[in-house]
């Protein structure tokens, strides 16, 4: 009989006081029982710590790391550093998983010969409504070019005429990884405290070294949304860790890929996160509101990216968007803004 290999869960944990129970209980009553669930207390104000402590005598398979606050990209380099399973996977703290979750995407990994299996996900509110993310694929496999192609670029974004198509979602958390990929390319997570997506900078390291991904299309995977949550509060130095992260991915990408191949596609990420920064003053009707706009559309990288970035081609709500950006028509861009804000809810979105 095959014996199991040792799947390593690291949970970075900081004030989820609230939640946290209920994550660990999901994940220690998985069906898979080979696990080794390291929590990162990235130095939890509250009663977080405490849990940690508590949980790791109730169960042998868990390591409790306490560290000093260094946000959740360092948090998961630390569980990284003292895992020691054949694979990983990365679940956040507020979030739960299927009891079931484990034991499915490593059957695919052994099934499929796989180094990369992600399953399907559903966003859970405060009042415990499930919805279900549709996923751009379901039960495929991909190889080769084909996993920077489909999956790598597609978690970047699209060409500018199919802009407002979906994307594969880039979080982490709903994945299986290799840990003989992450030990030999030494991949880790920056901080998203300077970049705006610890996510896709750990998938470009890692995807371009993969040989095989497989989609499960079943949603195991719960992500918690509450008014508190990161991804949706407003972040004054969002812009600039839009900007630094726009730089640190071209400068990936450039390292195994043609320009031709990213270029559009990352424009096209960028200007859309700087619409949902634009939006998201104009929304809190900010007292130097007109003067932040202002800042945003005459900036230098974003002013460049316009030129380049072939928006005629976009849809034609980010069409004209685009075009008012590069005319720096900063009026009437809030203009339209609070125009679009009354008819319905942003298609920029603020969640990335």
């Amino acid at each position: 009989m095959r014996e199991n290999a040792l799947i390593s869960v690291i949970v970075p944990i900081y004030k989820v006081e609230r939640y946290l129970n209920k994550c660990l209980d999901s994940i220690v009553n998985q069906t898979y029982k080979e696990l080794e669930i390291i929590l990162v207390d990235d130095g939890s104000p509250d009663g977080c710590p405490k849990i940690c402590d508590e949980w790791g005598l109730k169960d042998s398979r868990i390591k409790v790391i306490h560290k000093a606050n260094a946000g959740l990209g360092l948090a998961r380099n630390s569980g990284l550093e003292v895992a020691t399973g054949k694979y990983v996977a990365f679940i956040d703290s507020d979030d739960f998983i299927d009891l079931n979750m484990m034991e499915r995407l490593y059957e695919e990994m052994v099934k499929r010969n796989a180094d990369t299996v992600y399953c399907g996900l559903c966003r859970y509110d405060e009042d415990g409504n499930v919805i279900k993310v549709p996923m751009l694929y379901s039960g495929e496999s991909f190889s080769d070019d084909e996993i920077v192609e489909k999956i790598l670029l597609r978690m970047i974004g699209n060409k500018p005429e199919n802009n407002n198509a979906p994307t594969f979602f880039m979080s982490v958390w709903h994945g299986l990884y290799s840990m003989s990929i992450i030990k030999e390319h030494n991949i880790r997570f920056p901080s998203e405290r300077i970049f705006m997506s610890e996510d896709l900078s750990f998938h470009i390291d890692y995807l371009q070294h993969s040989q095989l991904v497989y989609v499960l299309p079943d949603c195991l995977y719960f992500y918690r949304v509450t008014q508190g949550s990161l991804s949706l509060a407003y972040d004054n130095n969002r812009f600039d860790r839009i900007k630094s992260m726009h730089l640190q991915t071209v400068k990936k990408l450039n390292l195994f890929l043609e320009e031709k191949q990213y270029q559009q596609i990352e424009m096209g990420r960028f200007l859309n996160l700087v619409g949902g920064q634009i939006y998201s003053i104009v929304r809190r009707n900010e007292k130097n509101m007109l003067t932040n706009v202002r800042k945003i559309v005459s900036d230098k990288m974003v002013q460049d990216c316009l030129h380049i970035y072939d928006y005629n081609k976009n849809p034609c709500g980010k069409r004209i968007f685009n075009f008012l950006m590069e005319k720096e028509w900063t009026v009437l861009l809030i203009f339209v803004v609070r125009i679009k804000n009354l008819l319905a809810k942003s298609a920029w979105g603020e969640k990335c």
